[in-house]
């Protein structure tokens, strides 16, 4: 749920600067506050003082100091917006569960081995010794404190010294920092590398924890840089793909943070072939500080480590803490009891990689030191001389007594939802009206400071916030005691006084008549037809779209790929939504594109929607299917298909004129297709439903002519 606190817009464009970035996230979140919960235009104070309403420019940044402690940032990389969490399905997490329940079995069966295995140590040791030197690992260095590979460079190669930072060995090591995708590398170095079975690469690395990295990765190249090696999470986006593969293998977490780690990856796991000429190597990270230093490759005949035969040449009790449990390590992972536990843990963790690596993901809040919010003089994000602000409401309103310094968005929250507050209810209670009147008992549902519209009744406001309020804010039950008002049963039809008198119904003396929402005039469609899917929650549904619609989108493109099974029929509120690519058949129909909060949508009335209900496949599919409807249920004429057909989707009796004109659209059509057989064809192709095979397709397509113009009615598409 915090998760709302994040859905504005970012960006992840080159040369975007951060700072103005973060100072338009800052005016949306209060835009989106004060608007939804207040119904309040604070956000026209972001320049200067409200010029109608009783809100200044330093209300706008006080307001907008609540949310200082949230931890974002001004631009984004890699399609990632930390911070973020997974959110598994039903079935994901019974199958995590039993995963995890399976990898702690073998996580106490390997702790009973290893007991057992501790007190053979003593007698491998010597055996051990005597093989030293045919098993002892050989570090060769490409890496150190120059690059000397007599390739060329890019990046930055930022070195330090020992007074600047940590280093690993020598003299120097390289920093790298950025808030985002950053690398450096060589290529074309004159030593190459050929690998053989059992070379691994690596690079010393040491990640700063007061500015970890949020992933670190290793990148080789042969020709090609298809060769990669990740630690962290997939904010890297570099040949990032759902499964592992040799140009993106994930290592699991990132090393131990404040400490000097020694980074490997095999060769042959990330798809370097024996005998391949390797000659450059990429040092990458997402975001964070991160010290490299040296770097190069390895080879062993058994895979030794340099650190268990430095500790085999020490007596027992001469050795380090870290020579004694390396050295025991190794010994015990060498064990065929243990080698085959860990790969059985393995193939768990692999499987446990795969359904996260398919899971949801969502952005959440989470809350950092606050950072320090200016007034913002004219709104000028450049302009630091405006005095600091620490959370606060809109003078106008008071002040808040809390126990908290400086006061949290809990603070803000609890104010928001106080009985005594004079708005969050009376602006729920408006929006709400709006949404079953078609319009607010104040119009401008947005706005109900200076420049809104007075409200048309305000005791009925007054009350119904009250009751609001009274009922816990029960959402439910103000929904229910409105709609089994007097008022809201009333019918919609108007007297020639009223329409003089009250055009707009502001004495609610009939029901409103208005167009119901985009999504609605699809579902309307489909749930006529028979083929509507009403199932609910899953992934989004995404019907039928315009070839290269989304052509202009890059950064990935993007090959929009509709539907072929149920999901196609979903209701309207699934619908695939790319963020300003709104679905064109929505977009039609007026519904936002989502870039803003949107308090009240327009409705307009334009050819483009009736060119939509009469070619969109989704509508062509819809009236099509319910022609068939039409032939097995109407009855054994056409004068009764007609009746039945206006009656079942308009919920009234055709009036002769009416069902004349349709019977005049199914005859004319009828005698068409009847000497046009290629267009019957090409008609019914229209959709993935199948075609009643025991019709006369001549007939579904001349219903099917009937249904759309019943479809494309004024009064399908309204709420009477």
């Amino acid at each position: 749920a915090s998760g709302y606190n994040r859905l504005n817009q970012t960006t992840e464009e080159g040369g975007s600067q951060a700072k103005e970035y973060l100072a338009i996230y800052f005016a949306d979140r209060v835009r989106n506050v004060s608007q939804v919960f207040m119904g309040a235009t604070v956000g026209c104070a972001q320049c200067h003082d409200h010029k109608y309403d009783p809100y200044t420019l330093r209300d706008f940044y006080a307001l907008g100091a609540f949310f200082a402690d949230l931890d974002e940032r001004g631009v984004y990389g890699a399609r990632s917006r930390p911070p973020m969490i997974a959110v598994p399905s039903i079935q994901q997490q019974q199958q995590l569960v039993k995963i995890q329940a399976e990898l702690d079995a073998l996580k106490h069966r390997r702790v009973q081995v290893q007991e057992s295995l501790l007190p053979k140590q003593s007698a491998w040791e010597p055996l051990a010794r005597q093989q030293t030197d045919a098993l002892k690992e050989q570090v060769q260095v490409w890496i150190d404190d120059d690059q000397d590979t007599g390739g060329r460079r890019e990046g930055e190669w930022n070195f330090i010294t020992t007074d600047q930072g940590p280093v690993y060995r020598g003299k120097q090591a390289r920093r790298q920092q950025s808030n985002q995708l950053v690398q450096h590398f060589f290529l074309g170095a004159e030593r190459k590398v050929t690998p053989s079975p059992g070379t691994k690469f690596y690079a010393w690395v040491f990640l700063d924890p007061a500015d970890p990295p949020q992933a670190v990765m290793l990148q080789l190249n042969d020709g090609q840089w298809d060769h990669r090696a990740v630690w962290g999470n997939d904010a890297i986006g570099y040949g990032k793909r759902t499964e592992n593969w040799a140009g993106y293998q994930r290592q699991g977490e990132l090393p131990p943070l404040g400490q000097w780690v020694r980074l490997e990856v095999d060769a042959e796991e990330i798809g370097l072939k024996p005998g391949s000429e390797v000659s450059g190597m990429a040092f990458t990270q997402f975001g964070g500080t991160v010290y490299w230093d040296q770097a190069g490759w390895l080879t062993a005949a058994a895979g030794l480590p340099q650190v268990v035969a430095d500790a085999l040449q020490v007596n027992a009790d001469a050795r380090t803490p870290d020579q004694a449990r390396a050295l025991t390590q190794y010994f015990i992972n060498q064990s065929d009891e243990i080698i085959a536990l860990d790969q059985q843990r393995e193939a768990l963790r692999d499987q446990q990689r795969g359904i996260e690596s398919e899971m949801v993901q969502t952005v959440v809040s989470r809350s950092v030191t606050p950072r320090q919010i200016r007034v913002l003089p004219r709104g000028d994000w450049m302009d630091d001389s405006g005095e600091v602000v620490l959370p606060a409401i809109p003078a106008y309103f008071g002040e808040l007594s809390s126990q908290n310094e400086p006061l949290t968005r809990l603070d803000l929250a609890d104010w928001l939802c106080d009985h005594d507050h004079p708005l969050t209810a009376r602006t729920m209670v408006n929006r709400i009206w709006g949404l079953l009147f078609g319009r607010g008992i104040c119009a401008s549902v947005d706005d109900l400071g200076g420049q809104g519209t007075y409200p048309s009744h305000p005791e009925l406001l007054d009350y119904l916030a009250l009751y609001f309020i009274e009922s816990g804010w029960d959402i439910k039950q103000l929904i229910r005691h409105i709609v089994t008002s007097e008022t809201y049963k009333r019918s919609s039809r108007w007297t020639e006084e009223l329409r003089l008198h009250d055009p707009y119904n502001d004495l609610l003396a009939r029901q409103s008549r208005f167009r119901i929402d985009a999504e609605m005039i699809r579902d309307t469609a489909l749930l006529h037809s028979g083929l509507l899917v009403e199932r609910i929650g899953g992934v989004s549904a995404k019907p039928y779209q315009p070839a290269k619609y989304y052509a202009q989108l890059n950064f990935p493109r993007r090959e929009y790929q509709p539907d072929n099974d149920q999901n196609q029929y979903r209701r309207g509120v699934y619908t695939h939504w790319q963020r300003t690519f709104l679905h064109p058949m929505l977009k039609a129909f007026d519904a936002p594109s989502r870039e803003e909060c949107t308090a009240a949508r327009s409705r307009s009335n334009t050819p483009v929607q009736a060119l939509v209900l009469l070619n969109d496949p989704s509508f062509v599919e819809a009236a099509r299917v319910f022609a068939e409807r039409i032939i097995r249920s109407g009855g054994p004429t056409p004068e009764t298909k007609v009746l039945w057909a206006y009656q079942t989707i308009l919920q009234r009796v055709a009036e002769p004129e009416i069902a004349e004109q349709l019977l005049a659209v199914y005859e004319s059509h009828r005698e068409h297709y009847g000497q046009n057989p290629s267009e019957v064809g090409q008609l019914l192709a229209v959709g993935n439903a199948p075609v009643q095979a025991a019709l006369e397709s001549d007939d579904v397509a001349a219903w099917t002519a009937v249904a759309r113009v019943i479809f494309n009615l004024h009064e399908t598409s309204m709420r009477y």
